[in-house]
């Protein structure tokens, strides 16, 4: 089972971040934020037959919304393979060859969602796809929003 997390605080690219929590903090139109490393981190874990956790320390994030409505909401985050970090030099070696994330030939891990489907007053659901080493599937991330725009997403997958 693969768990992908993704725990992030987002930052209004305009002059000040929204008051209000949740929905209403969201949706705005043609509202961009910006996913800062400083306060945010991509992690992961894998079990196999050995359980592997770690993060990727270069990546970029952003949440845009191009109306109002929460729904058209897009999740964009593009994590660079070759700064994946397990505390493992022994790991991250083999993670970033030619077995695992190929990271000299397929640099970028993407993540791009299709839509934001709301699951309570500060839930979402947001279905889309992660790309690692040209290879696409559908994947859902589930994002909580809690105080001043901060969330924090995991897939189910």
């Amino acid at each position: 089972m693969q768990n992908l997390s993704h725990s992030a605080s987002f930052h209004s690219l305009e002059k000040y971040a929204p008051p209000n929590a949740g929905t209403k903090q969201l949706g705005r139109a043609n509202a961009r934020f910006a996913i800062t490393q400083e306060d945010s981190a991509v992690k992961f874990s894998v079990k196999a037959s050995v359980e592997i956790a770690g993060k990727f320390d270069k990546w970029d994030a952003s949440l845009t919304f191009t109306s109002p409505d929460v729904t058209t909401g897009v999740l964009d985050i593009k994590a660079q393979a070759a700064s994946v970090d397990t505390g493992s030099g022994m790991k991250d070696g083999k993670l970033k060859g030619k077995d695992f994330f190929d990271a000299q030939h397929d640099p970028l891990i993407t993540f791009h969602s299709t839509k934001v489907v709301p699951t309570g007053p500060n839930t979402f659901d947001i279905p889309g796809t992660f790309t690692i080493r040209g290879v696409s599937k559908s994947e859902t991330l589930s994002l909580t929003v809690s105080g001043r725009a901060q969330a924090q997403a995991r897939s189910r997958g």
